[in-house]
């Protein structure tokens, strides 16, 4: 507080919080997770499922590490609730979701083939979006190249680094190399 505080402010230091923040990526560490000891990191990972089998699974485990009903689960559903419609699913679906054990309906119609294909196409949306940035900062020839190194990245976080490695890169021979050592590329053949 006090870097943000004028000097004729620091009299009121005292008074300020002097508490410290954590920044937490909260997909990244759900990914590292083998399994969840905790309802914590059975959450992040039930927020971050990547198929409908993984969200059931994980459900399973948060139902064992969490009581039935009560506040934490009460929450925990409201959070994930909301994770889910900002990821796709429809609020009708999700309006009768309070308690985890109301999660379980909710599998079948988000990981359905029509949201995959809604999200499909939103990460396909995204990576012409980038495409498009390419083109624009490095020229046509290194978006052409992008263009076929995205074919092959399977996780759009991964597709978020690369992203920003468009503003941090100062040539386009640069940025494909660095693209091209991202974690999270699939094997293409």
């Amino acid at each position: 507080m006090a870097d943000l505080l004028a000097d004729e402010a620091l009299a009121f230091l005292p008074y300020a919080l002097g508490h410290t923040f954590v920044l937490v990526e909260e997909a990244k560490e759900a990914q590292a997770l083998e399994t969840a000891d905790t309802a914590r990191e059975a959450a992040l990972q039930l927020r971050y499922a990547r198929s409908g089998a993984e969200f059931e699974e994980v459900l399973a485990r948060c139902r064992e590490l969490m009581p039935e009903a009560g506040q934490a689960s009460r929450a925990l559903a409201a959070w994930v609730r909301r994770a889910l419609i900002d990821d796709g699913a429809k609020e009708a679906d999700m309006e009768n979701v309070q308690e985890l054990r109301d999660l379980e309906p909710v599998v079948h119609s988000f990981w359905g083939a029509e949201c995959l294909a809604a999200r499909r196409e939103g990460r396909e949306e995204g990576r012409a979006t980038l495409v498009r940035q390419a083109r624009r900062k490095f020229g046509a020839e290194t978006a052409d190249q992008l263009a076929s190194l995205l074919a092959g990245v399977s996780d759009p976080e991964r597709v978020g680094e690369i992203a920003d490695l468009i503003i941090d890169c100062a040539s386009g021979a640069d940025f494909l190399a660095q693209a091209a050592r991202t974690p999270g590329r699939r094997a293409t053949s």
